[in-house]
């Protein structure tokens, strides 16, 4: 049935002129006079009687809106919702601070108000219905990577369901935007109640914040006290939950722009799928950096979290691994087990998984109010915070939280480009949080901005001028004078160690010669098998490449699987494939700085020209060859690990390398 059917049957039953809204749907809508209300009418037609039910059951909750309902039958049945027209005023594109606070007052109110009621739509099976979704998907590249990426959620598959279960009784909207958000007789109300369900809160965030406020932290704030000064229920999802929700809300959108072309909404989802990608690239760090453990300042994640949970979340290397000794008062060493934290270790923990959910300064002081109530009493500057209910806390202290801070600001920088006054501003919400002092502040700022810029795969040397130069841009940019501080920090507590300042006044070339890096990185692996050699010795193209372009990205190692390991010892060995100049630079162009092939030569053995080895030298990245035995790897995903031998004066290095699959159980 066409709309013309519909509007002709309308205006006959309605005694009407309806004129049908410029909205693209599912559903039909229309608007205008009927005289047998005497005034203007606004009319919802359905395909489906579970979003007519639920429209209409909301409604007469909220008003008396809803003037009459019934069934037409043409080629195919539909249902009619017939209501007064509000004549709604939309909202302009851009959001002002005090109507994202209003938005959230209104969306309170209608967390507050709605109730459950028989038929409304509740998701009791979030990781089948995900996984039904994406095999629907017509998109096969798009397909594979969700794939992937519900196979991170699988390891904490109990822990989210059971915070769902837990936090899963709102009535939700279900598709809370701006252009949901009206102006109706002056004040500021939702309409459209069809896709309401059962759920938890933050789930009717998700499209606000990424698609409307496009992730503006000083609206998201806004709206959250708004949101909580009114309602009735708390937001408090894990991080890895929140991940999920972002995960679940993203296929969503790819299922609805396969159906109806809208290619911002679906720039909106490839976005929050990005924004899961740097969660678990997040949490990767976070693994390596728990595992390596800086004493009290990172601790023993342990009292708030069991030792079951903190291999779910961070695997076994990080459980295993804290019976280090803890230097107490600097005269008892205590040897730390499983188990046992400090309120410093709780603090970093909660930071790290706080910041890769959110920026937002009243989310991470409600993470942090997480830690053990234990902490709430000690005289520490992090039990006194966690003692007050307010979270614009103002405390002196130049203790060493700085250095938690550090670590978990700068391993979100390493993954997310901010200008620098972004930066700047993100580092003062959440530091003055604890430590208020001008040389904490500056301290986190240089030891930040050194560990993302480490972590980006910089040098030694580059990473520290870049940090100090953002650093005296902070004071200038703050008019802290704290300048002869910073000269300090550079003298006398970044370089103690004379071999350590050594090290960092090499050239760079002498540096490369040390032996001293170590390349570890999730890996591709390019099948490029059944390649004709001989005496045309075949090349590695962009074609044959073709297929693995949506995984090529920065910090990737890329290994060449032709199988040519296996003619060792024959004359063919020699007359292998080999890469071509337009695939090497496709790859540095794409932020890939190692390669491994396993033919004795990344370019052609016997020619003239070296255009692989030339790019990488001139780049200064790293190529491994006459590898073998990738055909054996069983897994997606190796992480490698090449570890070179310390040769001085040569231009390689035999290596011990391997491939290791990260389980995280």
């Amino acid at each position: 049935m066409n709309n013309m059917n519909i509007i002709r049957i309308l205006n006959k039953r309605l005694n009407s002129n309806l004129t049908p809204t410029n909205h693209e749907s599912f559903n039909s809508t229309f608007f205008g006079n009927s005289n047998k209300y005497n005034h203007n009418v606004f009319v919802k037609v359905f395909d489906s009687v579970n979003k007519f039910n639920t429209e209409k059951l909301i409604t007469q909750q909220l008003s008396d809106r809803v003037l009459e309902t019934f069934k037409i039958n043409d080629d195919g049945l539909k249902y009619v919702l017939v209501m007064n027209d509000l004549n709604p005023i939309d909202l302009k594109n851009t959001v002002s601070i005090h109507q994202a606070y209003e938005m959230g007052i209104v969306l309170a109110k209608f967390h507050n108000t709605v109730k459950p009621f028989n038929g409304i739509k509740e998701e009791n099976s979030y990781f089948s219905k995900i996984s039904e979704d994406i095999n629907k998907l017509e998109n096969r590249t798009q397909k594979y990577k969700l794939t992937s990426l519900l196979k991170e959620f699988s390891n904490l598959q109990p822990l989210i369901e059971n915070d769902l279960n837990e936090n899963s009784n709102i009535v939700l909207h279900g598709d809370v935007g701006i252009r949901n958000f009206k102006i109706i007789n002056g004040s500021l109300n939702l309409i459209d109640y069809e896709r309401a369900r059962l759920g938890p809160n933050y789930q009717d965030f998700i499209k606000l914040f990424f698609q409307d406020f496009k992730l503006n932290n000083s609206l998201i704030s806004s709206f959250l006290k708004g949101y909580g000064s009114t309602s009735i229920h708390t937001f408090q999802l894990k991080s890895w939950t929140q991940q999920f929700l972002i995960f679940s809300t993203a296929i969503g959108i790819m299922k609805y722009t396969e159906k109806i072309k809208d290619e911002p909404f679906k720039k909106i989802g490839m976005q929050m799928l990005e924004s899961v990608e740097n969660y678990f690239k997040y949490k990767k760090y976070l693994i390596s950096f728990i595992s390596v453990s800086y004493g009290d300042a990172l601790g023993v994640p342990g009292t708030h979290y069991s030792g079951s949970t903190i291999m779910n979340l961070y695997g076994k290397n990080a459980a295993y691994h804290f019976t280090l000794k803890v230097n107490k008062s600097r005269t008892v060493i205590k040897k730390w087990q499983l188990g046992q934290s400090t309120d410093d270790s709780n603090q970093f923990i909660q930071e790290c998984d706080a910041l890769a959910t959110s920026w937002n300064r009243d989310y991470l002081w409600k993470e942090l109010r997480k830690i053990d109530t234990p902490y709430r009493k000690t005289s520490t500057s992090t039990g006194k915070m966690l003692s007050l209910n307010e979270p614009h806390v103002s405390l002196k202290g130049d203790g060493n939280g700085c250095l938690i801070m550090a670590l978990s600001y700068g391993m979100r920088f390493s993954i997310e480009t901010l200008s620098l006054e972004n930066k700047w501003q993100q580092l003062i919400d959440g530091i003055t949080l604890t430590h208020n002092g001008n040389k904490v502040l500056i301290s986190t700022v240089l030891l930040s901005s050194l560990f993302s810029y480490i972590l980006k795969k910089n040098s030694i040397s580059t990473s520290l001028n870049l940090a100090f130069k953002e650093a005296y841009a902070f004071c200038e940019f703050t008019g802290l004078q704290e300048q002869t501080f910073l000269k300090k920090l550079y003298d006398n507590w970044l370089f103690p160690n004379k071999a350590l300042k050594k090290l960092t006044n090499l050239s760079e070339q002498k540096r490369g010669n040390i032996g001293f890096s170590v390349k570890e990185s999730m890996s591709i692996i390019f099948a490029i098998v059944g390649k004709y050699c001989g005496i045309n010795k075949e090349a590695i193209t962009l074609e044959d490449i073709e297929p693995y372009k949506e995984e090529i990205c920065e910090g990737k190692i890329v290994l060449f699987n032709t199988n040519w390991y296996k003619t060792r010892g024959t004359d063919e060995f020699f007359h292998h494939p080999y890469v071509n100049g337009d695939v090497a630079k496709y790859l540095v162009d794409n932020g890939v700085r190692f390669i491994g092939i396993d033919t004795i030569n990344a370019d052609q053995t016997g020619g003239t020209e070296f255009p692989v080895h030339d790019l990488f030298s001139e780049k200064r990245l790293m190529i491994g060859e006459n590898w073998a035995f990738f055909d054996q790897i069983d897994f997606e995903r190796p992480y490698i690990i090449a570890l070179p031998m310390k040769l001085i004066g040569c231009d390689g290095s035999p290596v011990r390398a391997i491939a290791v699959q990260w389980e995280e159980e």
